[in-house]
């Protein structure tokens, strides 16, 4: 019997000592010829990163590979995504602060007063 496929898996490594804010993800999709895909997605945190796909006959295949892969990027310190993440909390990240959606409006709000050549960003 098959194996069922995998859910998506979303893992993330982060130092800050060292500037390194990386992302890896993880995916199966079925294709139209009965193969199963496998969807790679790695890079900078923030960025759209590289994408890459493997196509394996069967299924079986498809999550080992999954699993393998998964595995490796464990033992390089990656740890999974708590799914339960606002997409704000997500765009923050370590940089949650005061310089929230408020203040970046405050600051365009500002630059429409009659001194334009002055803007001020007020936290």
């Amino acid at each position: 019997m098959p194996k069922s496929q995998p859910e998506p898996l979303h893992q993330r490594r982060i130092d800050a000592g060292r500037n390194m804010r990386r992302f890896y993800a993880l995916s199966t999709q079925p294709t139209m010829f009965g193969e199963m895909s496998l969807i790679r997605n790695w890079g900078r945190i923030g960025t759209n990163g590289k994408t890459m796909m493997q196509t394996f006959d069967g299924t079986a295949e498809a999550v080992e590979a999954f699993g393998r892969l998964e595995r490796a990027k464990r033992r390089r310190g990656y740890a999974a995504v708590d799914e339960k993440l606002s997409r704000s909390d997500q765009f923050l990240g370590d940089y949650g602060s005061a310089w929230d959606a408020g203040s970046i409006c405050s600051a365009v709000l500002m630059s429409d007063e009659p001194n334009r050549n002055k803007t001020e960003l007020v936290p």
